[in-house]
């Protein structure tokens, strides 16, 4: 029985402010009064419905300066490639938010197409860069989220990358870094979530795990606090 999905790069996958919300616990933030960096922000619509809200958010992302249409293709074959292994791995997967594989489909496919909008009309609010280097001065953020890339993607991105990249987090963020999911694709807590606690490079930040009202990949119900 195969355990996890199978990707060997990063796939262009969505979420929305709605989800963003979820992983993130938005309710304990005063987002009207921070400022915001999605890292690693891809096609995910948070940007974009967080600006309509009147709030303050870039993202991030090395696919930033890509033409739309390509974009667009590429989140219409990722979305494809995930949802076609879906039902393979379904038992991996916890369905009370996401009622069934249509349903999933359902928000992916809106996050992609929203962000696709305001990236071709206000493109300055996506800035090109990648992990673990971001061209911010330093404490230009209240706030950083980074969401479906780290420790999720571990088999790609190795423990050194994860160290360099939490160290330029900080570097830009006056208060938190919030990261989601804690898991790798197969649904284990990554492997490098003790490391960085214990790793004496990072003495000077705060680690927090902290539980969250939400799970679809089992055991990803928990996103990590970093506070600089």
């Amino acid at each position: 029985m195969n355990n996890g999905l199978e990707l060997d790069n990063v796939v262009l996958l969505g979420r929305t402010y709605a989800e963003y919300a979820r992983f993130f616990d938005f309710d304990s933030l005063d987002l009207p009064n921070i400022s915001m960096l999605d890292v690693g922000g891809g096609v995910s619509s948070f940007c974009s419905e967080a600006q309509q809200q009147g709030l303050q958010v870039l993202a991030t992302d090395p696919i930033y300066g890509t033409e739309a249409n390509i974009l667009k293709a590429k989140c219409q074959k990722d979305l494809q490639t995930v949802m076609t292994q879906l039902p393979k791995v379904k038992h991996q997967y916890n369905w009370q938010f996401y009622k069934d594989i249509g349903h999933l489909t359902e928000y992916r496919t809106q996050a992609y197409q929203t962000f696709i909008s305001h990236y071709q009309a206000h493109p300055k609010h996506y800035i090109t860069s990648s992990l673990p280097s971001l061209p911010f001065t330093t404490n230009s953020f209240d706030v950083t989220f980074v969401s479906h890339l780290l420790f999720l993607y571990e088999h790609v991105f190795d423990y050194d990358f994860h160290r360099q990249s939490l160290l330029e987090l900080a570097r830009v963020t006056r208060q938190q870094i919030r990261i989601y999911p804690l898991t790798n694709f197969q649904a284990e807590r990554s492997t490098y979530i003790e490391r960085i606690q214990q790793d004496k490079l990072l003495n000077d930040l705060k680690f927090n795990i902290v539980p969250i009202e939400f799970e679809f990949s089992k055991n990803a119900n928990q996103m990590l606090i970093v506070t600089v």
